[in-house]
């Protein structure tokens, strides 16, 4: 594979992740969540079911784009060997440990930039660039610039690593 052909996987694993994250959120609404972790473990304090039921939707989307992964690399591997070739590269479960591990980047380069770009910091360096921005704009998109940003970081990452790889 191409270098940009990594890249374009791991940007199509993203969209797959944050589809499956949003049908979750749509699908199992936070009240039917609680109830069912409240109905299966006893008691949950509100102040923990209000920071982890965002974890808990995250991990089940990484958990189904992995299944995803895992079944994509096995139909490859299954075509290939199909076609004669033996050269097979990579395992199945690479493919899942590497998604893994790129979601993990994507997640900590994410928290890291939350942290070490605040608000108003980020606010000041966009309006330097752009001019003049709303607040209710800025309201909005602030998250979002802050996700494309860490995708970008994490797709330059794959992409470098792809090259040495191709060595």
């Amino acid at each position: 594979m191409k270098p940009i052909q990594y890249v374009l996987l791991w940007f199509g694993e993203v969209l797959l992740f944050t589809v499956t994250f949003v049908l979750l959120y749509v699908l199992i609404p936070e009240v039917k969540m609680y109830r069912l972790i409240t109905d299966l473990t006893g008691f949950m304090s509100d102040f923990t079911w209000d920071k982890y039921y965002f974890l808990a939707l995250c991990v089940a989307s990484l958990l189904i784009v992995a299944g995803v992964v895992y079944i994509t690399a096995l139909i490859k591997k299954t075509l290939i060997l199909n076609a004669g070739y033996t050269g097979i590269r990579m395992r199945p479960i690479q493919y899942v440990l590497l998604w893994i591990g790129a979601a993990f980047l994507y997640a900590v380069t994410l928290v890291l930039l939350l942290t070490f770009m605040p608000e108003v910091e980020f606010y000041g360096l966009i309006r330097k660039f752009t001019g003049v921005i709303s607040g209710d704009v800025w309201d909005k998109y602030y998250f979002l610039s802050i996700c494309l940003a860490s995708l970008l970081i994490v797709s330059i990452v794959v992409y470098i690593t792809a090259l040495i790889k191709k060595r």
